[in-house]
């Protein structure tokens, strides 16, 4: 999950960003996973052939 709390000032196409205008549910691996094998987690990085297949759902009630 990543949260826009420093985005205050920030330039945007149409606009200019304050804190907290953005919000993301990032589900994919760990941005810094490559340079930190001590993590022990799947990096993220595929090798020629690999193949990623991914799937994310999300359920909401309000």
């Amino acid at each position: 999950f990543y949260s826009g709390n420093f985005l205050a000032g920030t330039p945007g196409a149409s606009k200019t960003y304050e804190r907290y205008d953005g919000l993301a549910l990032e589900t994919q691996y760990f941005p810094d996973g490559p340079n930190k094998p001590e993590w022990g987690l799947n990096n993220g990085v595929l090798s020629s052939g690999d193949c990623y297949q991914h799937q994310t759902t999300y359920q909401f009630e309000f």
